[in-house]
Parts: structure tokens; sequence; C-alpha cells
């Protein structure tokens, strides 16, 4: 790649011949970098779940901690430790709720037959990778078992990556359980999925709640089946 070619929100795309014609930039290889999820999220998604008691405790800490190191990690600490406790099946919910507008970018791309073949990928391949990959198989009206065997297959990506500064979700290693957040367990899925059919009712109410519409459901089945 030569350079940045545009950014947009949150969303940043490189061309390998970025002074070419629009036409000629669109076959070209580009490479699209989407942030689904930041620390921001884990704030709004987390606070509005924590009890009375402790969203009192982290308010009374954040406002009153703006100069002092040690509030700001004891606030820091009530979220985490609420994120350790809920694990892997939180981070879905999250994206679900507060990355619809990225979601919907990256499907977006993904039903442009004229990019494919596309190469899909975050730190591990399994958590922001690993929802959008379930949004897709459901789509196209994959059995929620074949669903969960594929993503098992990524319960050894951290062990494989042996890389202990690789993010997850955006968060850092260190601050997390491994048990939870370094594996891909067939629980993460059934709950993700039965959590998408009690708040969406469907697969297609979740991609209607992000604006996915129908016309756009129909030409990403079109280029996912190569028809």
């Amino acid at each position: 790649y030569d350079t940045w070619s545009w950014a947009k929100g949150a969303e940043k795309v490189r061309i390998d011949s970025p002074h070419s014609s629009p036409e000629d930039q669109k076959k070209a290889l580009q490479r699209h970098l989407i942030s689904v999820i930041d620390e921001g999220v884990y704030q709004r998604g987390v606070f509005k779940r924590l009890a009375k008691r402790k969203k009192a405790a982290a308010l009374f800490l954040i406002t009153g901690g703006a100069v002092s190191k040690r509030a700001r990690r004891r606030a820091r600490s009530i979220f985490l430790n609420y994120i350790n406790d809920a694990g892997l099946p939180l981070l879905n919910d999250l994206l679900l709720n507060y990355s619809g507008a990225a979601i919907k970018r990256v499907l977006e791309l993904l039903s442009d037959k004229e990019r494919y073949p596309i190469a899909l990928y975050c730190t591990a391949g399994k958590d922001r990778t690993g929802l959008v990959i379930l949004l897709l198989l459901a789509s196209l009206g994959v059995d929620p078992a074949a669903i969960a065997e594929d993503y098992v297959l990524s319960d050894s990506a951290y062990a494989d990556l042996s890389d202990e500064k690789a993010m997850v979700g955006a968060l850092e290693q260190n601050n997390l359980d491994p048990a939870k957040f370094l594996r891909a367990p067939r629980s993460v899925i059934e709950h993700t999925l039965a959590y998408i059919q009690k708040k969406f009712g469907s697969i297609e109410g979740y991609l209607d709640q992000i604006g996915f519409t129908e016309a756009q459901r129909s030409r990403l089945k079109a280029a996912l089946r190569d028809e």
C-alpha cells in the first residue's frame, strides 16, 4: 500500500493505487480498518448494567477523582470486575447494542461482489470477527449448532498467537480473566443467538434495527453464495 487514501468516522481505507480513478481504486487491493468497539462502549454499556450502589460508587470516584490516580484506578476496577464476571457474552451484547453502525458498514462491504475475495479479521479472529461471522451464517439460514461448531474452532486462537500484548476486544489481556476471554466456548455463541432472539426477535430483526435493509441482505446473500 502506498498511503492512506481517506478516513471517515471510525473507518480508514488504504488503497494500493491511491492516485488512480475512483473506478480503478475500487478494483485495487484495499484494506478497510473499521473500529467496532472501544473503551467508551464498555464504559457506557457496563455502567447501564451496574447495580445502583456500584453506579453511585463509580460516579463518586470518577467525579471526585479527577486529580486522583487512586480514585481513577478504583473506578476502573469496578468496570473491570463486572466485565470479568460477565465474560465474552457481555462483549457480544455490547457489540450488538452499541456497534450497529460499524457492523452495518462491514456487512455493506461484504455485500459487494466486486470486492471479493475478502479477508475478514480482528486481533485473533474470534470476538469481533466471530460476531460478524455469526450474523453472516445466521442470515444464510445456517443451523445454530453448525455456527457454534465453527466458532469453537477458534478456541486456541490466543494460545496460537502466543502474544500477551494482543488485545481482546479492545481491552488489554492483563486486565482480563484468561479462562473467560482467551477461549471460544460454545456457550458464548449459544448465549448470543438467544440474546438476539430475545431482544430483536430474529437475526433479520437485528439487521433491521441497525439499518441493514432486506434489499441489502439479498445482495449479501447473493455475494456469499456467488449467485
